[in-house]
């Protein structure tokens, strides 16, 4: 059972950080690549929102771990190796092996885009 809360709390901030990183993009001189960085952020957020149960209500713990993770980054890239870093170190299952892909892929992209700041 405390598994499956960490899990939780986990992908809530993954969450929250992914949520911070679209907002960065959204507000970031265009650079090529952009645009695409946004749209796979905002599906990343989505596939994570997904792994969370039905009607599932965010911990005070996730918006504290998230609000203590941005404060010490200052890009995107720093965001998106936050959110690797945490959903990696789940046990894998379903869904989960996807997620890191995808964020490592994210984070391939990042590099190439530039850092937006946060």
């Amino acid at each position: 059972m405390s598994v499956k809360l960490e899990k939780d709390t986990v992908l809530e901030t993954v969450s929250l950080l992914l949520f911070a990183a679209v907002q960065a993009t959204g507000e970031a001189t265009y650079t090529p690549g952009l645009s695409s960085l946004t749209v796979g952020l905002e599906a990343a957020r989505a596939e994570v929102l997904n792994l969370l149960p039905s009607g599932h209500s965010f911990s005070e713990k996730s918006h504290h771990l998230a609000e203590t993770a941005e404060a010490g980054e200052r890009s995107v890239l720093e965001v998106l190796e936050s959110a690797w870093k945490l959903v990696s170190e789940l046990p894998v299952e379903p869904g989960l092996t996807e997620l890191v892909v995808e964020i490592s892929n994210l984070l391939r992209e990042a590099r190439h885009v530039g850092q937006p700041s946060l």
